[in-house]
Order: structure tokens, then sequence, then C-alpha cells
């Protein structure tokens, strides 16, 4: 009996497995789902290109203008992944924000459906289930819920793709792979790791069977790695050249990024350690209402962070897996990114981290207790409890949105008296293209007002908008450096704009 067959045995013996998980996914299509949508931008961009792909136009266009003083902002535009995921609510909905959260918490459901039968490969149903839970509800995806964003979706499709390999998959199953595949790297560029995890797995595995005298060619040409990889970047280079074609691809932003290593870049590196242990010991991280809890969750964040190290030095010892050399490829892009996002550029990770802290857990457990099912269960019950205190934030009103009534109200003063052509410098750029449809750039906050000047007097720009209390003391900073603006128009309470051509 192959794998395949003996999943689905598993399945026919516990059907009552999925109706469960099922029902504990109910929660998360009521949580952090609202009406509106804080102040941000990387949503903006994400809904426009959407609002594209549905109007059957060109993905990439919009009117934001990258600012290449500033490459750790924002790219031009965005892999069409999400965007595409994202059109068919656009299509039927418009540009309700409730109906898209109802599609990361879908996205979720799929995730955390994933994760447990992903696991089940590694430990027993109430480990795996436990762990699939803990992962779903932790902080570090419970904050990214309230965001239309990409995260969630990159997570769920690289859990999707732990799920689906096996080490001698069919043709059929390596057909799943390289789309799933495919649709990582659309979403994220982050998902090209993916292959570059397969490409380690199979340069180790030749060198493994060089060594042993067992290579053949015609072996390596049928390696699920290779075949896999290849027809993954053949399709992706189609789908680039062709449906989703634009002018600038992200992997050039990554490039403008390396940029900001031209002064101090041991110190950066050595930064970049710390945060990244960081990262890791936080992905399980809350916050509770009561203060009084969060001595518990410090001591829970250090004790998983040991478990999943060991775990992770447990792991490196066993032959290579491709998660093993996923997680350290994700690791060393964190290492070596000049940017800081948060846990959200390391999100994909989680269902490995959770899989080397059961491994460093199913160490050490036995040595405490005697019970390691009933102490699993408390764990994951106790962990849910501090959880629930964390998400309960998010019934609180944003402190921060662009949907009151003064922005409302901005919003339709530069729809009605700004041109098409004008430029407009602004804080949040892409949610103004978006709520106005006016052509917007943001300030290099690295760059001296002078230079700041020069590049918006290149592209004559002839707006700047401020809004109180959204970054806007970098506006402040170049006025004072820079001419006199020749007209300043006040929109309103919240709003001020100035004409500087």
């Amino acid at each position: 009996m192959n794998i395949s067959e003996t999943r689905i045995a598993k399945f026919i013996r516990h059907p009552y497995d999925l109706l469960l998980l099922l029902l504990l996914g109910i929660p998360l299509f009521f949580t952090g789902v609202r009406d509106i949508h804080g102040w941000g931008d990387d949503y903006a961009q994400y809904i426009k290109e959407g609002q594209n792909i549905a109007a059957g136009e060109a993905y990439y266009r919009s009117g934001y203008i990258f600012n290449p003083h500033n490459p750790e902002y924002a790219p031009p535009s965005y892999p069409p992944g999400f965007p595409l995921l994202l059109a068919p609510v656009i299509k039927f909905s418009g540009l309700s924000i409730r109906p898209m959260l109802y599609l990361i918490s879908f996205m979720l459901m799929i995730f955390l459906l994933c994760s447990y039968y992903f696991y089940q490969r590694h430990m027993s149903r109430v480990s795996a289930f436990c762990l699939a839970l803990i992962g779903t509800y932790c902080g570090a995806v419970m904050d990214l819920k309230p965001h239309v964003l990409a995260d969630i979706p990159l997570l769920t499709f690289t859990s999707l793709y732990f799920l689906l390999r096996i080490e001698k998959p069919s043709s059929g199953r390596i057909l799943l792979l390289s789309l799933t595949a495919l649709m990582s790297i659309l979403i994220r560029t982050q998902g090209a790791l993916l292959l570059a995890a397969e490409l380690l797995l199979l340069i180790t595995t030749t060198i493994r069977q060089l060594k042993k005298r067992e290579f053949h060619g015609k072996v390596f040409l049928k390696n699920p790695s290779l075949i896999i990889v290849a027809s993954t970047l053949i399709s992706h280079q189609l789908v680039s050249l062709t449906v989703f074609r634009a002018p600038h691809q992200p992997y050039s932003f990554y490039g403008n990024l390396f940029s900001l290593y031209d002064h101090n870049a041991w110190a950066m590196l050595a930064y970049n350690l710390n945060y990244l242990v960081d990262l890791l010991r936080t992905l399980l991280h809350y916050v509770p209402e009561d203060f009084f809890w969060q001595a518990l969750v410090t001591i829970i964040e250090y004790v998983s962070f040991g478990f999943a190290f060991a775990g992770f030095l447990f792991s490196l010892r066993r032959m290579p897996e491709l998660e093993t050399y996923f997680f350290l490829l994700m690791c060393l892009l964190i290492f070596v990114l000049p940017v800081h996002q948060g846990a959200r550029y390391l999100l994909p990770v989680l269902p490995v981290y959770l899989l080397y802290f059961f491994r460093g857990a199913k160490i050490v457990m036995p040595v405490l207790t005697t019970n390691v099912r009933s102490a699993t269960l408390l764990f994951t019950i106790l962990f849910l409890m501090l959880g629930y205190s964390h998400v309960q934030a998010f019934k609180e009103p944003l402190a921060s949105h662009p949907y009151n009534r003064q922005d409302s109200l901005a919003f339709r003063y530069i729809r009605e008296n700004v041109k098409d052509d004008e430029i407009i410098v602004f804080a949040k750029p892409r949610a103004l293209n978006l709520y106005t449809g006016k052509r917007s750039v943001n300030l290099a906050w690295q760059k001296t007002p002078a230079q700041n000047k020069q590049f918006f007097d290149s592209l004559e720009v002839t707006y700047l908008l401020k809004r109180n209390a959204l970054e806007d003391e970098y506006i402040t900073q170049y006025l004072a450096g820079t001419a006199v603006p020749s007209d300043t128009i006040i929109i309103n309470d919240e709003y001020v704009m100035y004409r500087v051509k």
C-alpha cells in the first residue's frame, strides 16, 4: 500500500477529524473581520491590482509612482497571485473590506486542515490536532488576520506544498506541486525559496548517489525535485511574459533593497541575527488583555523556542528534509535582508518551526512527565486561553483609518479638484491612489529635503498632502528645508494640501 492509499485509509477511519477541525475553524470567520481597514499601504496596492484584474486591465497599472530613493518602502508593483485571489471578491463586492477578510479567513481554514494532515505524518492524531490549532491561532497569525495582505495566503500555499510533497510523488502529484509552487511565487517572491529548497534536496541526493556509485543519468532526469523546479520556472516565465506581463518584476526590487548595505553592513548583519532570533521566539507570542498573564506568555515563548532549537538540531542529524532546507533558506533571507517587517516575512516557516517544537518537546517531555498526551492537551488549552484574551483587542475601534468623515471629504475634494496628470506627495501614496484615482508618490525619509526636491522637480510634482498624525513630520521637515509653497489649501481639520508647482 502506498502513502496516498494509507492516508485515504486513515481518513476513512477518522472522518470526524475533518468535522472537528472545521468546527474549531469557525471562529476564524468572526475574528478580526471588519468593514474598514487600518491605515497602511500594502493592502491598497493589492486591492488596486485586484481591481485591475477584475476589470480585465493590466494588473500592475496604478497611479502609485515608485521612489527609487526609498527602496525599503514598496516596489512598483506586487506579484499578481494575491490580487488574482482578490479579483472575484472585488468583482462582486467592490472595495468592501469585509468580504476580502472572509477570503483571508477561508485561506486560514485551509491552512488549519493542511497543517493537521501534514503533522499526521510525524506524530499522533492528538499531537497533530493540537499543533495545527496552535499554529492557526498563534499571535503571529492572528495579528495579520485583520489585514488584506498576502502573508496568510502564502502561508496556506506553502503548507499545502509541504502536505503534497512526499518522497516519490506520482506524475499527477508533481503537477499539483508545480502549480502550488507557482502560486506561492505569484503570491510573494519569497515562494521561490520552495524551489531553492528543492534544488538543495536534489544536490544532496545526487552527491549521496555519487558517493555510493548509484548515480544514473536517466534516474536524475526523472528526479521529482528537478521536474518540479524546471516545470515551475518555465510556467512562471510563460505567465510573466503573457498574462501577467509587467515592466518591473519584483526580483529587481530586492536588488534595490541591497543598496541599503552601502554603509555599515557588518552592524546590520549583527542586528539581523538578533532580529531573527526574536522573530522566531515571538511566532507564538500573545499580548493578553490582563498584564498579569504576560509573564506566563513570555515563559511559553522562551520554552517553545528552546524546544524548537533542540528539534532543529535533532532534524539536522537526520537525512535532510525539504522542510529543513526551506527553514534554513527563510532564516538566511531574514538574516541578509536590510529591511524589517516583523513576523510577516518569516511566517511561511511557522509549520516547520512547530514541527521542530514538537520534536524538541518529544525529547524533553518524557523526563518531566509520563503522561505526554495530557500534557500536550493542557498546554494547547492554556495557550488558546491566553490567545482568546489577545484577540479581544480586535473588538476595539481602530485608532486610525482612512474611513473617517474627514478622510472621505478630503478624498472627494482631491478627486474633484486635482487633475489626472498632477502628482501628489503623500505618506501613503498607494492608499491615496486607491481612494482618489490620482497619481501619488512618497517622500524618501533617508534623503535630505534638497535631494527629495530634486527628484520631485524631475517628476514635476504639483502638491504635498499632509494628514495629521500620519508621518506628517517628514513633509514638515521638507517644507522647512525647501522653498515656501505657492499656495496652501486647508481641506479640513485633518488635511492640508500645499501647492508647490
